[in-house]
């Protein structure tokens, strides 16, 4: 704190600070998920308190300053003051910590996705007329070799030569994340959207829409089976037009 009288003047070069935290996007961060209601859907899992503050670290940590483990320990314990508004303190708190919070929150991944999308639904008055999905994959550097899903496949971001893992993600219209998942990197992106669908239960009036790496004739059919209405641009060249016709130019 700084005492001063008013109209003296300033030398803002001789101010000096120390241990200086973040707190701006953070606090945006915590009201989010209040608004989600996030801790007592995490209570209602069987987290308890030190768990509910370690796992909206992680989560608000990642939103903030995406990284790794390692660098959301530093984020937290070094430069972020989201444990005070927390109201709990991560001084000393492991590394480890946020690998063992990671694992409990993907077994109760389905459960918080779903419960996280109907809470947005409810404060938005979202209406689900249309559903995006597309896929995309991530490398590892190493070898991955207890990673069962981490395969060699074609990758997006030119490093074929790594193992990959894909991750496909459902939206609505407004860019509210329904579902995600996990596939191995040599998945055949055409054959998970069924799978996403699915599991998803996406309503039969909604609009699925999708880029041309899904439209194989194969999703196309399972679409039109299941009454889905759809938008996807086509794999094939544009059929000849007939005499009765109309060329718009």
């Amino acid at each position: 704190m700084f005492l001063f009288r008013v109209g003296s003047a300033i030398d803002v070069n001789s101010v000096e600070y120390s241990e200086v935290r973040h707190i701006g996007a953070e606090t945006l961060g915590v009201h989010a998920a209040i608004q989600l209601k996030l801790e007592p859907l995490l209570k209602k899992l069987g987290f308890n308190q030190k768990k509910c503050h370690l796992a909206m670290a992680s989560i608000i940590g990642r939103l903030v300053a995406p990284g790794s483990e390692a660098s959301t320990h530093r984020y937290l314990t070094d430069q972020s003051a989201l444990d005070e508004l927390l109201g709990t303190s991560f001084t000393d708190l492991s590394q480890k910590n946020f690998y063992k919070i990671a694992d409990d929150l993907l077994k109760h991944k389905e459960q918080i996705e779903r419960a996280l999308f109907n809470r947005e639904k409810t404060l938005f008055s979202l209406n689900q007329i249309i559903t995006l999905y597309d896929i995309t994959n991530t490398y590892f550097e190493g070898r991955a070799l207890q990673n069962i899903k981490a395969q060699h496949g074609r990758s997006k971001e030119k490093r074929s030569d790594c193992p990959l893992v894909s991750m496909g993600l459902v939206l609505d219209s407004s860019g509210f994340p329904q579902r995600s998942g996990i596939f191995p990197g040599n998945v055949s992106e055409p054959k998970t959207l069924s799978q996403m669908l699915e599991q998803l239960e996406a309503k039969t009036d909604a609009t699925i829409v999708m880029d041309a790496g899904f439209a194989s004739e194969e999703n196309v059919q399972w679409l039109q089976e299941n009454n889905y209405h759809y938008i996807v641009v086509s794999r094939q060249a544009t059929p000849p037009l007939d005499d009765s016709a109309e060329k718009i130019l």
